[in-house]
């Protein structure tokens, strides 16, 4: 257990100044090391939170790298489209990898009238319709950003959200609710009208959300793999996809840390400022 005097010696060494005793009251002098002590906190965190970003700087360099040497494969693409279709999912081109949940039917009504709002040809628009009307999910697939394993690790996480077990719950919770507040990494602890404190029960919270967001994430990659063995890959491509989805969920690690990381400085001093 650390001593006074350490400590003391500590937030010395670190640049933190501590008033002389004879220069201010004992009730001044205890406070002077209490704002010592959460500085000190509030920047060992936010050095953790930089860390963590500059991680995810590199991580996505080392993701794009493998980007460029995805082996393209139409016929296996094909394979797990037609799971797809059994997971009642529809796979549309877009720019990035992701999946929406349209079971809700404001949510699919809200989807079918952007459609029709789209700056696009009639015709496509009538195709999209078509296609998203009877889905209850819609994959939007970037075959340049993952190839057949991002599209797969996307039908890995409809297969989660249609088990109909405790599994299947937690699933469809991460992905409408957590996996949102995570990316977003909200500032703000208002919730409606009631305004909340940054205490242990929100830092709990958090704890929570990146766990099952990190598990959610590795039961998808789990099953978009044996979906990709079923669907005839290679080994090559199996390991291929080993790589960049192991990449992927160090990256989501990087952002749950600085999710829960946000939290604990808040709780410490809920004016800090946070870089973006």
């Amino acid at each position: 257990m650390i001593t006074g005097t350490e400590l003391l010696q500590k937030l010395y060494s670190e640049g933190y100044y501590i008033e002389e005793q004879r220069e201010f009251g004992i009730k001044d002098w205890g406070k002077s090391i209490s704002n010592g002590i959460k500085n000190w906190r509030v920047n060992r965190l936010k050095k953790s939170i930089s860390k963590a970003k500059q991680s995810r700087a590199s991580t996505q360099k080392k993701i794009n790298e493998l980007d460029s040497k995805v082996i393209q494969n139409p016929k296996l693409e094909r394979a797990i489209q037609r799971e797809a279709i059994n997971e009642r999912a529809a796979v549309i081109k877009g720019n990035g990898n992701s999946t929406e949940v349209l079971i809700d039917p404001d949510i699919k009504s809200n989807k079918l009238f952007q459609i029709s709002s789209a700056n696009i040809s009639k015709r496509d628009k009538k195709k999209l319709r078509n296609l998203l009307k009877d889905r209850d999910y819609q994959v939007n697939y970037n075959r340049d950003k993952g190839g057949p394993a991002s599209l797969a690790h996307e039908i890995g996480h409809i297969k989660a959200m249609n088990d109909p077990g405790e599994a299947g719950k937690i699933s469809r919770d991460v992905n409408s609710r957590v996996r949102h507040k995570v990316f977003e990494n909200d500032t703000t602890i208002d919730k409606g009208n009631n305004r909340r404190e940054w205490d242990d029960s929100v830092i709990k919270e958090r704890k929570l959300e990146r766990k099952q967001l990190i598990e959610n994430e590795k039961d998808a990659s789990n099953r978009g793999l044996e979906l990709m063995k079923k669907s005839g890959a290679s080994k090559e491509e199996i390991k291929h996809a080993k790589k960049t989805l192991k990449l992927a969920r160090k990256d989501y690690k990087n952002l749950g840390d600085i999710y829960v990381n946000t939290a604990k400085i808040k709780k410490i001093n809920p004016g800090e400022l946070l870089d973006d």
